[in-house]
């Protein structure tokens, strides 16, 4: 009878250890799958700042090029405002030229503006025949303070 005793305490005890290494298994691959699932979160958040990055770069860059377009369009027009004997004493479009260039701090982050006032520039005006613009609704200001945007 001790021996069968004997024998019942070492099977449970075996059980016992089975079990528990079971469950160190266990916990061992829901920590894993933990990580798993952690490092893809993290990679998917690393991914989506970096395009953020990238996107507010380019458009850093798209504004810095528009505020370049316009420099040289008004070096151009200054030239040739000499070149005709007109005067011009800022670096200011006139009155009735404000209303059709914007400055490339008012198109930033907005594409559809942006190609519109790139298309304009390309077009010589007449004096008075801008269009009007009044009726377009304010562009967005930039959400950071780069130099080309500021």
């Amino acid at each position: 009878m001790n021996d069968e005793q004997e024998d019942e305490k070492s099977d449970e005890d075996k059980t016992t250890q089975l079990q528990l290494e079971a469950e160190k298994q266990t916990a061992k691959k829901q920590e894993e799958e933990k990580l798993v699932e952690e490092s893809i979160v993290k990679a998917k958040a690393d991914t989506l700042k970096r395009l953020a990055e990238e996107e507010e770069t380019q458009n850093c860059w798209r504004a810095q090029a528009l505020t370049e377009l316009q420099e040289q369009r008004e070096h151009a027009a200054r030239a040739a405002s000499q070149k005709t004997g007109a005067t011009t004493s800022s670096r200011e479009p006139s009155s009735s030229m404000k209303k059709f260039y914007k400055p490339a701090s008012m198109v930033h982050n907005t594409p559809d503006v942006e190609i519109r006032v790139l298309k304009r520039e390309r077009v010589v005006p007449q004096i008075g025949s801008a269009p009007d613009l009044d009726d377009e609704p304010p562009p967005p200001t930039p959400s950071h303070s780069c130099e080309a945007c500021i």
